[in-house]
């Protein structure tokens, strides 16, 4: 069905058409309205298929309109990359409209080449927010007159946050905010403070706030946890490996890694020498492909 909806909708023939009546039409071709439905909206909500106002339905790639992920640049620029077909636009500052980190926009080409930092691509503009992916940020919590505001943790943030109150926060706390709907560029982004950090220049928390800051898990499932515990060295597997644990073998990450996997060993030998040992963890023996170590590693996006 999705490739017959794009087959009509390039067809040069075809003259856009409002959702209801191009449902129609091609449900009558296959004999069930609700079998187009379904892909027609998805195609709309990739960016595939835009409604053009007063007009109705169009390829968006036909209306010179591209649809992506955006990324924004220090400058306030930002770029998109698309996916039909496969190439970066590049939004000059003043032209991403509403758009936040990550989200999925629908771009306007203004033109094929720009002069500034993607002067060997297309420009363009936002024009329509597909998916508001940034719903929370992290931020240190400001006070100018009777505004509360959050600075971004992320330099690249296009704006500051304006929030009703300090939510238990105290100025220079770093905070987690929910993003409210932002829909004229001409104001700052708005939300609410949902949880105090800790303080901005306390080392400790940085961490807490970079987890919060991309919404990644916090907690391990049980059954990923019960494999930590399960795990232990099988005394078989020792018969095609060198034993060295009567050596005095000490790690080197320090006592704040979340992780105990590099360690030396010093010995002196028979001749008056010394040798130096490097020894790194055999991870991949404790955690089974396909297990719940291994899924919940690959969900996280570690090693």
């Amino acid at each position: 069905v999705p490739a017959r909806i794009l087959d009509v909708l390039s067809s040069t023939d075809y003259s856009p058409l409002p959702f209801a009546e191009l449902e129609r039409r091609l449900g009558e071709e296959f004999g069930d309205r609700k079998k187009v439905r379904v892909p027609l909206e998805r195609l709309i909500g990739e960016g595939v298929v835009v409604n053009l106002k007063k007009k109705g339905l169009a390829l968006a790639r036909s209306a010179d309109l591209v649809a992506g992920d955006i990324s924004f640049i220090r400058s306030g620029g930002a770029f998109v990359d698309m996916l039909d077909p496969k190439r970066t636009v590049f939004l000059p500052p003043g032209c991403t409209h509403t758009a936040l980190p990550s989200d999925k926009v629908l771009v306007r080409i203004l033109r094929p080449t720009g002069t500034g930092p993607g002067r060997n691509l297309p420009e363009g503009e936002v024009i329509r927010i597909l998916d508001r992916r940034c719903r929370m940020m992290v931020g240190t919590l400001k006070r100018s007159r009777n505004v509360h505001y959050v600075l971004p943790m992320q330099s690249r943030m296009p704006r500051d946050l304006i929030v009703p109150d300090a939510g238990g926060g105290r100025q220079g706390d770093r905070v987690l905010v929910e993003i409210e709907e932002w829909d004229d560029p001409k104001l700052n982004p708005e939300g609410r403070v949902v949880d105090v950090i800790g303080p901005a220049d306390e080392p400790g928390l940085d961490t807490v706030a970079v987890i919060k800051s991309y919404g990644l898990p916090e907690e391990f499932p049980p059954d990923a946890l019960s494999a930590a515990r399960g795990a232990a060295l099988d005394e078989a597997a020792l018969k095609d490996r060198e034993d060295l644990r009567d050596l005095f073998v000490f790690t080197i990450d320090p006592a704040t890694a979340k992780d105990f996997d590099d360690a030396i060993s010093l010995e002196k030998t028979r001749s008056g020498n010394w040798r130096l040992g490097v020894h790194i963890a055999d991870v991949s023996h404790f955690v089974a492909p396909g297990g719940a170590l291994d899924e919940e590693a690959y969900r996280r996006g570690t090693s």
